[in-house]
């Protein structure tokens, strides 16, 4: 599918994937919404939570990676938007293409985090 964007998202802390199922039907075709998945959430209940950082972007690089060579974007909501900073970091890090856009939603800029 040339011409597509894929765009993953980030649930809020507790949140799963499963609160952008709507909007699939509201994007356009040429966006393709995909949420990322969690452990312990949604279809993922059944999983361990993940209490460190690295781990969990270990992870969520490992869903997007191979998709990185196609245009994409990420969008983060609340603590999803902190992943969706830290991801598109690490894709740009291990030489992956940076996100045609990154999308931030309910947090605080990563350089006010202290304030």
């Amino acid at each position: 599918m040339s011409g597509v964007l894929n765009l993953f998202c980030l649930p809020f802390a507790g949140g799963s994937g499963a609160v952008f199922h709507p909007w699939h039907a509201l994007a356009p075709q040429s966006v393709r919404v995909t949420p990322l998945a969690l452990p312990g959430r949604g279809a993922h209940w059944n999983e361990a939570l993940v209490a460190a950082w690295t781990p969990l972007l270990d992870r969520l690089y490992a869903q997007v990676e191979p998709h990185a060579w196609q245009p994409y974007a990420l969008f983060g909501h609340s603590m999803g938007a902190l992943l969706a900073f830290e991801l598109a970091h690490r894709l740009c890090e291990r030489g992956m293409p940076a996100p045609a856009l990154l999308i931030l939603s309910a947090s605080r800029p990563p350089r006010d985090a202290h304030r």
